[in-house]
């Protein structure tokens, strides 16, 4: 199959290309990748003409909350009609969406609740989501909180990294929550590797199997650094960013403990972060 990635220079995009051997791959993104041809074009502009392909996997995305709000002609043009623009060239479409979507609920979120996005990025990935809901073969996957090497800077578990490693407080709600299932780089490639070869259609929550407070994240993160974290109460009630995998488990279930996880992400960012 000839698969398009958007996004492709990521930390993510490259490892699901990587997993994708004995097919054709090609990338979209704003430089050149060294492994893959590349289309490189700005998401802000026009896109230019597109070869057709079995499927596009998108994960090109502005994911700055405070761009999207700010920036909100640019990150709608990026988001969402970028997104609209993609659908044309593939059979199959599998977009990568967030977690975020399904906003603060109780309990595990399924892929059926109502959403209630918490800020202008979630809000576009959602209206995003109602794009690709028009193509006739999609799939959407909506990731939570990906972790390990490789990972954003900004994202949740290596901002927690540096906080426990530098002897930040960490603001923590009451009952310590929101409490949220992050899954490990190699099982979020593993997952989306399935939905880019197979035929599975729909809505999909990509998490872990492991549900955890922010505290009890903050601690498991303190063993792995050899520190102990530092919490400041907030007293503000909050509800959690879970999701259920009952039905992602049909297909692929996560292998990598969050435990071990944790340690690889610490040993690789502090290594980073000391040399």
């Amino acid at each position: 199959m000839r698969i398009l990635i958007t996004g492709i220079t990521s930390a993510l995009g490259s490892a699901i290309a990587d997993s994708l051997e004995g097919h054709e791959v090609i990338g979209l993104a704003r430089r050149e990748h060294e492994g893959y041809p590349t289309i490189c074009c700005d998401l802000r502009a026009a896109l230019p003409r597109l070869p057709e392909v079995d499927v596009c996997l998108h994960l090109a995305f502005a994911n700055d909350p405070r761009y999207c709000k700010e920036h909100s002609g640019e990150a709608h043009r990026i988001n969402v009609l970028a997104t609209k623009q993609l659908l044309k060239i593939a059979s199959r479409f599998v977009f990568i969406s967030s977690g975020s979507v399904c906003g603060f609920q109780d309990g595990l979120s399924s892929e059926t609740v109502v959403p209630a996005p918490a800020d202008d990025y979630a809000r576009m990935k959602l209206e995003a989501e109602n794009v690709v809901a028009s193509h006739q073969r999609r799939a959407v996957l909506r990731w939570f909180y990906p972790y390990g090497p490789g990972t954003k800077p900004e994202s949740l578990v290596n901002r927690l990294i540096r906080r426990v490693e530098a002897d930040e407080e960490i603001p923590l709600h009451n009952d310590g929550r929101p409490c949220i299932n992050p899954i490990f780089i190699t099982d979020l490639v593993a997952a989306t590797r399935v939905f880019c070869v197979g035929h599975l259609e729909g809505v999909y929550n990509v998490a872990g199997r492991e549900v955890v407070s922010i505290e009890e994240l903050a601690r498991l993160i303190g063993e792995a650094v050899g520190r102990r974290p530092i919490f400041r109460m907030t007293g503000q009630p909050i509800q959690d960013m879970a999701g259920s995998t009952a039905k992602l488990s049909e297909f692929y279930r996560p292998k990598v403990s969050l435990q071990d996880g944790l340690s690889r992400t610490v040993h690789s960012l502090l290594g980073e972060m000391r040399r």
